[in-house]
């Protein structure tokens, strides 16, 4: 039960945020906060709700989003240059991940996906990536996995 009051009080919260306080859209939100719990409460939050009430859970989260904005315009100013310059070499590579969470796992090929230059195309075991301009030894996604395996 803690889990869905959780999840129905995250999601309302979010739709307040989105659309603010006038009473057609809390009863809306309501309506819409209800619907996602109950379609989602399977396999939404896998974690305990003391887990994600943890303020080390909170600052690895705000950790992640720092660093993923920081590759974010880094990776946005290479491609810029390898469109520019034409110097790519395109690749599908496997990498291995150390990461058994499969909501960590979904988040490290998202945030690699994300990242212009890079898509991930499978997740199993390892990550299977296309890369824009791949060079031997090259690991796309090391940073991401170093930071989401930090999120306690």
């Amino acid at each position: 039960m803690p889990k869905i009051l959780f999840s129905f009080l995250l999601t309302f919260a979010f739709w307040i945020v989105l659309t603010g306080y006038a009473v057609q859209e809390i009863i809306v939100g309501l309506a819409i906060a209800s619907i996602v719990t109950i379609t989602t409460k399977e396999f939404l939050f896998h974690e305990s709700p003391k887990t994600l009430l943890s303020p080390l859970f909170w600052l690895g989260c705000v950790n992640y989003l720092i660093i993923f904005a920081k590759e974010e315009i880094i990776a946005n100013i290479k491609t810029i240059i390898l469109i520019l310059t034409g110097n790519i070499n395109p690749a599908i590579i496997k990498l291995p991940t150390t990461i058994k969470s499969s909501a960590k796992k979904a988040l490290l090929a998202d945030s690699i996906t994300l990242t212009p230059g890079t898509f991930t195309l499978e997740i199993k075991d390892a990550l299977f990536v296309h890369c824009l301009n791949y060079k031997k030894g090259s690991n796309p996604g090391a940073v991401f996995e170093k930071t989401i395996g930090g999120i306690k």
